[in-house]
């Protein structure tokens, strides 16, 4: 961990990504969309839910995500880091989404997020990922060299909620 090999997941333009997590049903999903109505920020809706929808897209998200509360440790973090690189950078996958997801609804969520994805990219835009299947990840996503920092704080919240 840690290193001179490991490197932020940020855009090259556009800023910093931007997480808001929390526990399910708290009101992520309304604080996200509040902040996207700044025209910041691209909204991209729980990349980590295990469900379709939203998530299990891998046009968002390139990297399997197993079950609820996903958590990202060294015996699997390999995958991780470059999948969150592609999702806040704002590069969706379209050929990757349309073998996994092919109804109409799907269809139309990938034509979506490939043309959200692009308006933002060109406009500048940070990434917002609404998550509440983040609060326990482990967080690699935010910054590989912080990941011991933000593991412990996540034990502590885990603690507070009898889950460790």
């Amino acid at each position: 961990m840690g290193g001179s090999s490991s490197e932020a997941v940020a855009p090259r333009s556009g800023g910093e990504p931007l997480l808001v997590t929390g526990m399910p049903r708290t009101a992520t999903s309304w604080v996200g969309k509040m902040l996207e109505a700044s025209g910041a920020l691209v909204y991209v809706n729980e990349p980590l839910n295990p469900q379709h929808p939203p998530g299990r897209s891998p046009g968002v998200l390139r990297a399997e995500v197993e079950h609820a509360f996903q958590y990202i440790s060294e015996e699997n973090e390999r995958v991780w880091p470059p999948a969150f690189q592609d999702t806040v950078r704002l590069r969706f996958h379209p050929l990757a989404e349309l073998r996994r997801n092919h109804r109409p609804y799907d269809v139309a969520r990938a034509v979506k997020y490939a043309a959200g994805f692009a308006l933002g990219r060109l406009r500048g835009r940070r990434a917002l990922l609404d998550d509440p299947y983040a609060v326990f990840a482990g967080l690699e996503v935010v910054r590989h060299e912080e990941v011991a920092r933000v593991r412990a704080q996540t034990a502590d919240v885990a603690a507070e909620f009898g889950c460790a």
